[in-house]
């Protein structure tokens, strides 16, 4: 039997061309199907996934702002999750906060600290633990390194009239 799984990858505060050139991720196109003129929804990451999981833009959906997440329409929208898991997809989330992406159609959904984990050993383990079930699978995983790194390194540390930051863009 031919396994056919998805992996959706949301590598928050990425860029495309970063990306393009890591050993990592080249490994893994030769596995899979990229997609690199998606268009996103908002230009924050809760709004974003929630589009991508129902297949509606935030304004229909509930979810049209940061923290619009609770907020989103669950009773009016299927979501991929829940037409994979009806197809006998096992479906599996690893996610830093329980606000980017809806539990709904989830077998498994996991929340970690971001602070405090490897994602790339984290995920490693996923994967394997996943490949054993000999299931197709559905996996959402939220890699939060770059974007951890900002918020660690710019936004805890400026603020929107910080001279050094503004001042020193090249450096920083």
């Amino acid at each position: 039997m031919v396994r056919k799984n998805v992996i959706l990858i949301c590598i928050d505060g990425g860029r495309l061309d970063h990306a393009q050139s890591s050993k990592i991720f080249n490994s893994m196109l030769s596995k899979g199907i990229f997609f690199p003129q998606t268009i996103t929804y908002a230009p924050y990451t809760n709004s974003a996934i929630h589009a991508v999981i129902s297949g509606s833009y935030g304004n229909r959906n509930g979810c049209f702002s940061y923290w619009h997440s609770l907020k989103f329409k669950k009773s009016e929208f299927k979501t991929l999750t829940e037409y994979l898991q009806e197809n006998g997809f096992f479906t599996y989330a690893d996610v830093h906060s329980s606000i980017v992406l809806p539990k709904i159609g989830f077998d498994e959904y996991q929340v970690f600290d971001e602070s405090l984990v490897d994602l790339t050993q984290r995920h490693s383990k996923i994967l394997e633990m996943l490949d054993e079930k000999k299931q197709n699978f559905f996996l959402y995983l939220h890699f939060s390194s770059i974007h951890d790194g900002i918020r660690d390194k710019v936004l805890k540390a400026y603020n929107n009239f910080s001279d050094e930051y503004f001042d020193n863009k090249k450096e920083l």
